[in-house]
């Protein structure tokens, strides 16, 4: 059975909408991949996530994807395949739980990988009502309490952590931190808590990238 989401033809075909529109090749298999999410049969888990890397640019993503049985897009163990045809080399994937905080898109500076997009779920995500096509409201929080993040003294012992795991000595290789900010009551307890994190993340560790409200 085809998945209602598939748009891409074949692998073929996203050279083609490459040429036609202008649009990275690599951008049009990730657009495909999220719409289709990923088939992993090592897990009984609605959602996934792991760490690849694309053979047509070199680079490293960490994906949050749908773990969908009709979904032509594959996860082996070892590599991520569109149609049978490898495209990218993949980590394990593990259970997409709420974690408050986590790095995106590694780059190796040094020897070192450093993750230079954040994601933040600093409101207790697990107790999100949600969106349908989301569904990660129904996951189960993988650090309890610690996934509430509204305060200035719980936002710096989380990134003090997070430093400390990640070797790193600040946020200053961050490019964009990612907030997630449901279960708010109102527009003005979602800015207060958006200007605190702006407040914490560039005047305690040096973070100079974009912060993005993901809503």
């Amino acid at each position: 059975m085809k998945n209602k989401n598939a748009f891409l033809e074949s692998l073929e075909h996203a050279f083609e909408l490459e040429k036609k529109y202008d649009v990275p090749a690599v951008d049009i298999l990730l657009i495909s991949l999220n719409m289709e999410g990923v088939n992993y049969p090592f897990l009984d888990s609605k959602r996934v996530r792991f760490k690849m890397s694309p053979y047509l640019i070199n680079e490293e993503f960490y994906l949050a994807l749908t773990n969908t049985k009709d979904s032509r897009w594959t996860h082996n163990g070892k590599k991520l395949l569109f149609e049978k045809k490898p495209i990218a080399d993949a980590e394990l994937a593990e259970n997409d739980t709420c974690d408050s905080t986590y790095f995106r898109k590694f780059v190796n500076i040094k020897g070192h990988k450093i993750g230079t997009e954040m994601t933040i779920n600093s409101n207790n995500r697990r107790k999100c009502s949600g969106c349908k096509f989301c569904s990660t409201y129904q996951l189960n929080s993988a650090k309890g309490d610690e996934d509430d993040l509204t305060s200035p003294l719980k936002l710096r012992k989380r990134i003090n952590h997070v430093l400390i795991n990640e070797k790193l000595e600040d946020l200053s290789y961050v490019r964009g931190i990612s907030i997630v900010t449901g279960c708010f009551k109102n527009e003005k307890e979602t800015l207060e808590h958006i200007l605190m994190l702006n407040d914490v993340l560039k005047n305690n560790y040096n973070f100079k990238g974009e912060l993005k409200n993901m809503g």
